[in-house]
């Protein structure tokens, strides 16, 4: 499978993929390439929903390739609401308008970037949308203190609706209480199951989501240490605290038991570990499943070698696993710190048995996330195509984990590296 590849890197036409599966002829774990091609339906997902107050609403020609994505996972009122609209086409000035649907029963009026709209509940306002991308382009803006009810999110342009999707903001806790978080599906053995499957509009999430984390001003430089400081920013992470675990709260604020406010998740990778670090921490949050295998570092005359496939399924070290969700993703996390190295990227062009499959050299394959693998072992991962200009060269904007767990963002040089892109795991149940 991955000879046939090689004509992708230099010519073949990207979504020529073919899926590899291990063991069985519908295992409990499979894997297939991340190609463009039909993406199935997403369960819960953010796709442009034509349901309740949405339907009718969205312009056909958007289609299926227009997803709206809220966080955190549940949300309660008194708190910010972030909204990521992901696009698998240019959408120009589009605008993201979130409303009331009680006002729009009404008066119909609207939050915009804007313009407040009063509501029963609370005053909500938007902060202005900003655009990245692409592909994917991306949409992104928070409504800073939303109130309890049900909401209307639209990506506008031109009084058109070119996708849409209904959110309820639950009532916030009573003093003193916190309000309870969304059940984090796992194994009695595992991490995490996972409740959605790999395909386009999650891919394109994931490499909408890193752009995002890593974004700022080209002339400027953007390091971070570790990389928590990122993580830990809710102005700069769409998933902080997007569990309501407490996860990336090292103050424990919104942490649900005393055992998971002692510490958020530790967040130091180096070169090796960051995309995978990152790859986990997406799955884990959008519960997508998860995997990495056990590789040697070969020899001076052989690539490294993966042998066994570590999942997010995987029985969790100790006796029974942790119970606690955020107890067991640390868990996982120092696993796969001690599992992970340079040489996992650095495999056979030819091998399948891998993590990652190379991709071809073309702005359609080259999207935040994509993986580059220096042949001299350094690994680095591209968060922004900048498109060249009349006047300036394109320039590719890569971030990697240093020893010390620092993390800063770079120009990618020509210094004959792979890009690679994830191989997809899925779940045949």
């Amino acid at each position: 499978m991955r000879n046939a590849s090689l004509a992708l890197i230099w010519g073949g036409a990207v979504g020529a993929v073919g899926a590899v599966f291990m063991g069985a002829a519908c295992p409990v774990w499979a894997r297939s390439r991340s190609g463009p091609g039909p993406a199935p339906s997403v369960s819960g997902g953010g796709a442009a929903a034509e349901t309740g107050a949405c339907a009718g609403k969205v312009e056909a020609r958007a289609g299926d390739d227009v997803h709206v994505w809220v966080a955190p996972q549940l949300p309660v009122a008194g708190r910010s609401l972030r909204v990521l609209v992901v696009s698998e086409e240019e959408q120009g000035a589009a605008e993201i308008v979130v409303t009331p649907e009680a006002s729009r029963r009404g008066a119909a009026r609207k939050a915009t970037a804007s313009t407040t709209t009063s509501t029963a509940a609370a005053t909500t306002t938007t902060t202005t949308t900003k655009r990245r991308g692409g592909a994917p382009w991306s949409y992104e803006a928070t409504v800073p203190e939303i109130g309890a009810g049900a909401y209307t999110i639209e990506l506008v342009r031109d009084h058109k609706t070119l996708a849409c999707r209904s959110v309820e903001v639950a009532p916030a806790p009573a003093r003193g209480r916190k309000s309870a978080p969304p059940s984090l599906a796992r194994t009695t053995v595992g991490t995490w199951t996972a409740s959605r499957a790999w395909d386009r509009a999650t891919e394109s999430f994931y490499s909408a989501w890193i752009e995002s984390l890593f974004d700022a001003p080209i002339s400027e430089s953007l390091g971070f240490r570790p990389l928590a400081q990122a993580l830990r920013d809710p102005a700069r992470n769409f998933f902080y605290d997007y569990l309501g675990l407490g996860e990336d709260d090292p103050g424990g604020k919104s942490a649900t038991s005393a055992k998971s406010a002692k510490s958020a998740l530790t967040a130091a990778p180096d070169c090796a570990d960051l995309p995978y670090f990152l790859r986990a921490y997406f799955s884990w949050k959008v519960s997508l499943p998860f995997g990495l295998r056990d590789c040697d570092r070969g020899t001076d005359t052989r690539p490294p070698r993966c042998t066994d496939l570590i999942t997010s399924e995987s029985p969790v070290p100790g006796p029974g696993g942790p119970r606690d969700p955020l107890v067991a993703m640390k868990k996982f996390l120092r696993l796969l710190a001690n599992k992970v190295h340079s040489g996992s990227a650095r495999t056979a062009l030819g091998d399948d048995n891998t993590d990652t499959y190379p991709v071809k050299l073309s702005r359609e394959a080259l999207r935040p996330g994509t993986v580059f693998a220096d042949p001299y072992g350094h690994v680095l991962m591209l968060v922004k195509w900048v498109e060249q200009t009349a006047d300036a060269g394109g320039i590719l904007l890569a971030v990697d984990g240093q020893p010390d767990g620092s993390v800063g963002r770079k120009r990618f040089w020509e210094a004959g590296a792979s890009a690679e892109s994830w191989q997809r795991i899925q779940v045949c149940r």
